[in-house]
């Protein structure tokens, strides 16, 4: 009896030993729990987390992307902006040089001009008398009104020809034609009066009408027609062509010699300048010194006066051009500038996107770590839970084997 009592104590021990561990064990499995629910509950809140910041990490890898690509665009902007500026500044200095100089040929063309046309005006090379009468014969507001001109001045002779059309026409170069005879009358007793020196001078009113011109044809072995070398002003027209109505130019003064036979009454003048008159006078020779042909002046006065406008013409296009260039420079001075500045906005962008990708991508490591560390902790009561209830069902066996 007493051995029995001691199997129920001890059965009565073990029973209430099972119990108490099956008690424990099933308040660590609620604990056990409890946790797994909070590190569910946590791992769907990380993963969440993680899928924002997944995409806010994509979403700034791909705008980063899309700088980068437009960098290179910018930067190949910039560098065709400023082959442009420096392509057009090179422009512009070859157009200020071009300018300078287009200036610089006015400036001496027109300067040697004005020096001609003083010469002119002042009767360089003439006589005396026509220097007074060109002057104004110490009364210029009233002699100078009806003056109309020098007849040197009032014809045009081509080039090759003006030696020896003005040594054709010779004094009478300098004749002075006038309004009418009473003022040519009033001109040379002025003159006398004065002792201001001698002057040939034409009334405007003795001036016949011109003839049609010169008709004849040139005779073999000359070159021309004096008359048909000159183009003379309506004014003395008729004149000129009585002063060289038989006027032949011949190349020298052998040819002269040899035509004089058989044009007997022709006045002969060679390119040169000899003359060979009808009865037989011969002037010729070359003096020392500086030799002014006024025909020649005249021509290159009007040489200048076509010249300078036409260089006038080209030095307001160069200036007119060198005007757009320095425009241009300054538009592809300021697209440069602006390309520059929206380079180097791009690359301040571009690098505040680095770095908020990396703040980005920290920020998902650290969350896959949490991630990682609830998946571990999870697992592991996982295999906590398995190992109780094991240990649960073995002692529910001892319980019942008791």
């Amino acid at each position: 009896m007493r051995n029995l009592r001691s199997e129920a104590n001890t059965t009565q021990s073990v029973i209430a030993a099972s119990q108490a561990k099956i008690e424990s064990v099933q308040s660590q499995m609620e604990t056990s729990q409890e946790r797994a629910r909070k590190l569910t509950d946590e791992n769907e809140r990380l993963q969440a987390e993680h899928e924002q910041a997944v995409m806010e990490q994509d979403g700034i890898a791909a705008e980063l992307d899309s700088r980068v690509a437009k960098l290179d665009g910018l930067e190949e902007e910039v560098a065709a902006a400023e082959r442009t500026f420096q392509r057009t500044r090179g422009d512009l200095d070859a157009a200020r040089e071009q300018a300078s100089s287009a200036h610089k040929e006015l400036a001496n063309a027109s300067s040697r001009l004005d020096v001609l046309r003083q010469l002119v005006a002042s009767g360089e090379g003439f006589e005396k008398g026509t220097q007074a009468v060109i002057k104004g014969l110490d009364e210029p507001e009233f002699f100078n009104t009806g003056v109309r001109g020098v007849l040197a001045g009032l014809i045009e002779v081509e080039k090759e020809y003006t030696a020896a059309v003005e040594a054709a026409l010779g004094s009478n170069l300098q004749a002075v034609l006038v309004r009418d005879a009473n003022y040519a009358q009033a001109i040379i007793d002025r003159l006398t009066e004065k002792k201001l020196g001698e002057a040939a001078i034409i009334p405007e009113d003795f001036v016949s009408a011109g003839a049609a011109g010169q008709m004849m044809t040139v005779p073999d072995g000359a070159e021309t027609w004096a008359m048909d070398r000159v183009k003379a002003d309506s004014k003395v027209a008729a004149v000129v062509e009585s002063l060289l109505s038989k006027v032949l130019i011949v190349s020298d003064l052998s040819t002269a010699m040899g035509m004089r036979a058989e044009l007997k009454d022709i006045t002969l003048v060679t390119l040169r300048g000899e003359v060979l008159k009808p009865e037989g006078l011969i002037t010729g020779g070359l003096s020392s010194g500086d030799q002014s042909s006024v025909l020649d002046r005249q021509n290159e006065v009007r040489e200048l006066e076509t010249q300078v406008a036409e260089l006038e013409v080209a030095d307001e296009a160069a200036r007119a051009h060198h005007a757009d260039l320095e425009k241009l420079v300054t538009e592809h001075r300021e697209a440069a500038e602006l390309a520059r500045e929206r380079l180097q906005k791009a690359r301040v962008e571009e690098s505040t996107l680095q770095g908020q990708l990396s703040l980005a991508s920290r920020e998902v490591e650290s969350l896959e770590s949490k991630l990682a560390g609830v998946e571990w902790e999870l697992n592991d009561i996982r295999e906590r839970e398995g190992d109780v209830v094991t240990g649960r069902e073995k002692l529910e066996q001892e319980l019942a084997q008791a």
